[in-house]
């Protein structure tokens, strides 16, 4: 979970320097909950109060359709062919986190058609592995190896049979919903191996991954906003047209102590504001900043009315702790990232401030002899060769427009004047990789070439 706060500078007020969660203006109120998941809120609470450090929990729902009704029900209410399954393929390219959730910054990516050996799940996640390689991918991304037996699930109490015969010997029962692992299939029997004995059970006992063109239903489950009224149950077949994770906080409030409140909102209450761009909607917005990971080029963040990050260059995601403000950001080559005055070291897990803003306004005092008002940090420039942070400040004097440049070599502890004038010793001050992601068009189709990314020339790197 990303952790972000936000300092607002006024004139002649630095004592009111403070943190607030870029979120709060989105919200006068939020809903708070005694237990994640309840149904209805016990009361309210302010947004500053909510603490987004907290213990989380996802949640993914599904829009399943069968017969001519429609519905929603939890991940875990079904069975699907990864499920089953010991091994994948990529569907595509994708990028893998080493942490299940989807606002991590991915630490790689698995190839299309990579074969891969699924480890465990965690709602829609899957982790998987390649060789030495592992880490989690949404299931969206997998699907089940033509060639992998794979697991069975028995339909019903069935006789497990120590040979392929009708009147071989019975080992045991097997109870009904056990998952058993698949050896080897004929017309009418599956030879299976379950707690460590092999045996055969009737072919018509179980469900295969053959079975799951159309998820199983794996409990049974009364669907929410559904047009039917009875219950789905264990064995019957839907089909998933769409679905929608939501993500619980717990935070401890002076009002309702520890208290669980939705980041996002819940599928059945209304619908969620638009989290993912195509990069046709992410210029139309107006960009402001982008900048390209040096070793991955595909990842990259952009800051337009919002902070985006994207993986194939394409499909943008908001990075919702940002709100909808614009922001200079920048990657070093050893893959902090930087967003206006937050860091990350950790591959975007979390954000904290690199700079403290009293430090900043002291040093500006001393060099302009006077107080900045309105400051705000409009760009960084990264040097990898001498660890240097370079940011632009600019801020206001008698109406007038100002702007200074300080230059930190020790991550932001310390800063000083930066020369104006680019030393013979000092290379590019944003790294290649963030300059070819400002000067380059992001896979644009031809009818949208006009969006093609132009910074004004100001803005330009030297």
């Amino acid at each position: 979970m990303r952790k972000t706060k936000e300092f607002d500078i006024n004139s002649c007020m630095l004592l009111t320097l403070g943190a607030i969660l870029l979120w709060t203006s989105l919200a006068s109120a939020v809903p708070v909950y005694r237990f994640h998941d309840s149904p209805f809120p016990s009361g309210e609470s302010s947004p500053k109060n909510l603490d987004m450090t907290g213990l989380t929990i996802s949640k993914t729902w599904l829009k399943i359709r069968w017969s001519n009704h429609e519905g929603l029900v939890p991940r875990q209410a079904i069975y699907n062919a990864i499920d089953l399954s010991k091994r994948a393929l990529l569907l595509e390219t994708t990028p893998y986190r080493k942490i299940p959730q989807e606002n991590r910054l991915p630490a790689g990516v698995f190839q299309k058609n990579t074969d891969v050996e699924i480890i465990s799940q965690q709602d829609h996640w899957v982790l998987i592995k390649n060789k030495k390689i592992s880490g989690w991918v949404s299931e969206n991304f997998l699907k089940a190896h033509p060639h992998d037996l794979g697991f069975m699930l028995t339909n019903k109490k069935t006789h497990f049979k120590l040979s392929p015969d009708i009147k071989s010997k019975t080992l045991y029962e097997i109870p009904e919903k056990r998952k058993v692992t698949c050896l080897e299939k004929n017309n009418s029997w599956v030879k299976i191996k379950y707690r460590n004995k092999i045996g055969w059970v009737s072919v018509h006992h179980v469900f295969s991954k053959l079975d799951t063109d159309f998820a199983i239903i794996k409990i049974k489950t009364k669907p929410q906003n559904s047009t039917s009224t009875d219950n789905l149950e264990f064995g019957q077949k839907v089909q998933i047209t769409d679905h929608h994770t939501t993500q619980w906080v717990k935070s401890k409030t002076p009002e309702h102590g520890h208290v669980w409140w939705l980041f996002n909102q819940h599928p059945t209450q209304l619908q969620v504001a638009k989290s993912t761009l195509e990069t046709k909607e992410l210029f139309d917005r107006g960009l402001y900043d982008m900048a390209a990971h040096p070793q991955m080029p595909l990842i990259k963040f952009a800051s337009a009315q919002g902070v985006f990050l994207t993986t194939d260059d394409k499909n943008w995601q908001i990075i919702s702790e940002f709100g909808h403000q614009n922001f200079p950001v920048a990657i070093a080559n050893n893959g902090d990232i930087y967003v206006g005055h937050y860091r990350s070291q950790n591959q975007g897990e979390s954000f904290q401030p690199y700079l403290r803003w009293d430090k900043i306004i002291s040093k500006i005092t001393e060099i302009k002899g006077y107080t900045p008002q309105n400051l705000r940090l409009t760009d960084i420039d990264l040097n990898d060769n001498s660890n240097a942070i370079v940011i632009t400040l600019s801020s206001a004097k008698n109406s007038n427009k100002d702007e200074i440049r300080l230059m930190s070599t020790n991550g932001g502890k310390f800063w000083k004047l930066a020369n104006e004038k680019t030393p013979s010793q000092w290379p590019l001050l944003r790294n290649l990789a963030n300059r070819n992601a400002r000067l380059s068009p992001v896979f644009l189709r031809p009818q949208e070439l006009e969006y093609e990314h132009k910074r004004p020339a100001s803005k330009l790197p030297n």
